[in-house]
Parts: structure tokens; C-alpha cells; sequence
């Protein structure tokens, strides 16, 4: 860069350090990429790049080269231009390690999205919570398994199981597991409490309901009986369980 501006390493340093300041640039482990202002412009501002192009790089690039070649394994496909450009954008522009971008999709591919549209969706996604490292990727990919667990145990309470849930219900159902930590038993007690009152499901009713048993430091069925709110029932089993009761080994459920 220095050699084509006809500029010495100091001014380089110094723009560098000035784009890095105004938010242009971001600096991750010692290697310089674009910085993520929001996902949806990242999205649609994409660069294309050519085959030649990556081509010519992944000559000199063993990591590039290697990103390809298992992409095109865990994807079970023949890479298109498009997929190639697409993969290439989030190790070169994007800046995420190969290792992470194999275990997105290795993962997208075991919970059957597949699709590069959402691979770049859910990368764009890491990169900006700043899931950068195997570390942090390995226990994202844990929550996202232990939330679907949920969410399907939670659907099937409500007899929605077959149904589609929307973006919103999702984020109901995290937070009411992950940010509450409330057990499957309580959720189920404000469920009960939906249908007396209401008559019918409604996710809104029903995030009203554990908003309030949060905001008053309620943790067991029990405490729910303390509730001024008319008609609540006591759900059977036990009062609480620790959030790792969604998610069972196979191995367990086969031995039982």
C-alpha cells in the first residue's frame, strides 16, 4: 500500500488509525477488516467478487483454500460462483475465521438450513455479537440447540407444535427461558393462567403475566399463589428444574 500511495508506513499508520477511529475499519486479532455498522446494510452491500479473483488469492492462501473445499463438503453440493463469492466475503470482507465459518454451516446444515442466503444471515449475525473465535461459536451454537429444545417443548404446551413460530413468539420464548430463567413449570402455570382468564393463547397475555412474576422475584409455582391476579391453578410436578432439563444427551433418553 505504501509502495502504490507513494506514502511512508507512519501516514498509513496514521489513516488507518483515523478509519479505525471513525468506525470504517475494525482491527481483530492483529488483521484489519471493514467494521459491521448494521446487519442490514452489511447484507445488502455484499461485494461480488470475481472467480479470478479468489482464485488468484486462494493460490496464496492455504486457509481460503481450505474454507472452499470443506464448505463444499459439509454443503454436499458443487459450489456456485455465487456460493464461492459469498464465502469469500465473510473470510475476506466480513473477517471471520475460517474455523467459525465451517461451524455455522456445519451447524445450519445439522438443523436443516442449508440455504447460503441464511448461512450469510446467520454469519453477518455472529460477526456483530462478536463471535469471532471456535470458543464463542461452540457455545452459541449450544444456546441456539438448547433454545430450539425449548421452544419445542414450550410449543407443545400451547398445541402449536405443527405451527410455524413467528420471529416474535421466538424472542418471547428466550427470554422467558434464558433472561427469566423460568422453569418449564412456570410457564406452564402462566399458560393455565392465559386460557382461566382469557380463554384463548396469546403470547403478549402471556409475556404480561411472567413480566410481572419476574418484576416480583417469583421463582416456584408457589410463589405464584401469592398473585392477587384471579383464577390461578397449581401445575403438578416439581416447582423448578435447572434450564438444562430441556436439553438431554441421547444417550440418556435411549438408556431410559
Amino acid at each position: 500500500i505504501c509502495r502504490f500511495l507513494d506514502i511512508t508506513n507512519e501516514a498509513l499508520q496514521i489513516s488507518i488509525n483515523f478509519w479505525i477511529k471513525n468506525g470504517i475499519f475494525q482491527k481483530k486479532g492483529g488483521k484489519l477488516s471493514f467494521a459491521l455498522q448494521n446487519q442490514n446494510k452489511i447484507s445488502c452491500d455484499m461485494p461480488v467478487y470475481s472467480g479470478e479473483t479468489i482464485a488468484l488469492r486462494a493460490e496464496n492462501d492455504d486457509a481460503l483454500k481450505f474454507l472452499l473445499n470443506e464448505a463444499q463438503k459439509l454443503l454436499s453440493k458443487i459450489l456456485s460462483p455465487a456460493d464461492i463469492s459469498l464465502l469469500f466475503g465473510l473470510y475476506d470482507w466480513v473477517g471471520l475465521p475460517t474455523d467459525v465459518i465451517l461451524m455455522l454451516i456445519e451447524y445450519c446444515v445439522s438443523s436443516g438450513n442449508s440455504g447460503m442466503r441464511y448461512i450469510e444471515k446467520c454469519a453477518l449475525s455472529w460477526s456483530e455479537q462478536g463471535i469471532n473465535t471456535c470458543e464463542k461459536a461452540e457455545e452459541r451454537i449450544r444456546q441456539l440447540q438448547l433454545s430450539s429444545s425449548v421452544e419445542g417443548k414450550i410449543a407443545k404446551l400451547m398445541g402449536i407444535q405443527n405451527q410455524a413460530r413467528t420471529t416474535k413468539q421466538k424472542a418471547y420464548i428466550e427470554k422467558w427461558a434464558f433472561e427469566f430463567n423460568f422453569s418449564l413449570d412456570m410457564i406452564t402455570a402462566a399458560y393455565e393462567a392465559m386460557v382461566d382468564r382469557i380463554g384463548k393463547i396469546s403470547f403478549d397475555y402471556m409475556d404480561k403475566i411472567l413480566c410481572s412474576w419476574h418484576e416480583k422475584g417469583y421463582k416456584t409455582v408457589e410463589d405464584t399463589l401469592n398473585d392477587e391476579s384471579p383464577k390461578k391453578k397449581k401445575t403438578s410436578g416439581k416447582a423448578s428444574f435447572s434450564v438444562d432439563d430441556f436439553f438431554k444427551p441421547a444417550w440418556e433418553i435411549v438408556e431410559k
